[in-house]
């Protein structure tokens, strides 16, 4: 675990409607119970990334956290419009966002754009089993900065052996 008990988490799943599974809170000693609140999210109907990401914004826009970045992970394709003014706004409040493609079903195209635009980085995965990596290293990089905030967005998580 690359986070420390200071820094904060927040997790929002999204199908055709998004909402926090972890509302935005520090760490501390409760990484056990975001964990099961994570666990819990299951596949949903729909992928309606734009909601969810104006929610974590909004949210990371209102911290005061020196780092403020988002990873956003989906395995469907979303709304194609709308992500410019979010973007430009996302950059201006401080907001890094990185991105996960999951599966040949994602919208690779828009995933690269929101990194893109977003000044994190893009990733693909063919399988879930390559998420704890991808996530480790995200939060490595994070972890440079001594006070960090972070929301996932999740559209589903999948526990795989």
């Amino acid at each position: 675990n690359e986070m420390d008990r200071e820094d904060k988490v927040g997790v929002i799943a999204f199908y055709s409607a998004a909402q926090w599974a972890v509302e935005l809170e520090e760490i501390g000693s409760n990484m056990e119970s975001i964990e099961n609140a994570i666990g819990t999210i299951q596949a949903g109907g729909g992928t309606s990334i734009l909601p969810a990401l104006r929610m974590a914004c909004t949210k990371l826009a209102d911290t005061d956290s020196k780092l403020k970045h988002i990873i956003l992970l989906t395995d469907g394709q979303a709304e194609t419009d709308g992500y410019s003014n979010l973007l430009r706004q996302a950059r201006e409040d401080g907001i890094t966002i990185s991105t996960i493609a999951v599966g040949q079903a994602a919208d690779t195209n828009l995933l690269q754009y929101i990194a893109e635009e977003g000044r994190g980085r893009y990733y693909f995965a063919d399988r879930y089993s390559r998420l704890p990596e991808i996530f480790v290293y995200e939060t490595t990089i994070a972890a440079r900065t001594i006070s960090t905030t972070r929301i996932s967005i999740l559209r589903r998580l999948i526990r795989r052996k």
